[in-house]
């Protein structure tokens, strides 16, 4: 049996996917907070966030068609079908870059390069989101590794790498930390004043979040010149 490739798993994960809807209030207010002149939402799946890119022009990347030509009806963009370790974009090109979710899809080495081509390609902000592995539900997945390499082998796409604040530091990251998309979903977060307060510890405590945001300022030498 021809082993599947990359691209191959991730467009029949897509196919087989519902139409992802969950939007994170707190990752829209980074995107809202960062976001201006051109733009690009790299990995952007089926396009939920790029509604609220305050941008003059917009591109969507991918590596499944599928999702990428869902995205595109959520917004009038210029999508892209582009593997996110060899973007094919000109150097210092987006004033905003926005990556979410991505990066654990990828082995360690990989997302090392795909951190390097988003600065090369940035000339302002890059904000990247991942989950946090400090995170209980995370950890218990890792250790469930046997499953894991039977649902890739099944061509189902799981993460490949993890991150903790520590790790994405190192990668350039200022790190914040915020509730995730599983939070959504629990009726205990969706209580305005207690994700206002849960949040408010997080974003200074991003070891106890469930989700992790990274912050590069790519218009400077200063990784942490991001306000």
């Amino acid at each position: 049996m021809k082993r599947m490739s990359t691209r191959e798993k991730y467009e029949e994960a897509a196919v087989k996917a519902i139409l992802e809807k969950i939007v994170v209030p707190e990752k829209i207010e980074f995107i809202r907070k960062y976001s201006s002149g051109i733009c690009a939402d790299i990995g952007c799946g089926d396009g939920q966030y790029l509604p609220y890119f305050n941008c003059d022009d917009v591109i969507a990347v991918d590596l499944s068609l599928t999702r990428l030509k869902r995205a595109v009806k959520k917004r009038d963009v210029f999508g892209i079908v582009a593997d996110v370790k060899v973007l094919p974009f000109k150097d210092d090109t987006f004033d905003f870059i926005w990556s979410s979710e991505v990066i654990e899809h990828l082995t360690e080495n990989d997302g090392d390069k795909m951190v390097d081509e988003l600065r090369r390609i940035g000339r302002g902000k890059i904000v990247i989101t991942t989950p946090n592995t400090n995170f209980f539900s995370e950890t218990i997945k890792n250790i469930f590794n046997r499953e894991r390499k039977k649902s890739l082998k099944a061509g189902k796409v799981y993460h490949l790498s993890l991150y903790d604040p520590k790790k994405l530091s190192k990668l350039g990251f200022h790190v914040f930390g915020i509730l995730g998309d599983s939070s959504i979903q629990m009726s205990f977060f969706k209580a305005p004043i207690i994700r206002k307060l849960i949040g408010f510890f997080i974003y200074r405590c991003p070891l106890f979040s469930s989700d992790l945001v990274g912050v590069m300022d790519v218009t400077s030498n200063s990784i942490h010149n991001i306000y």
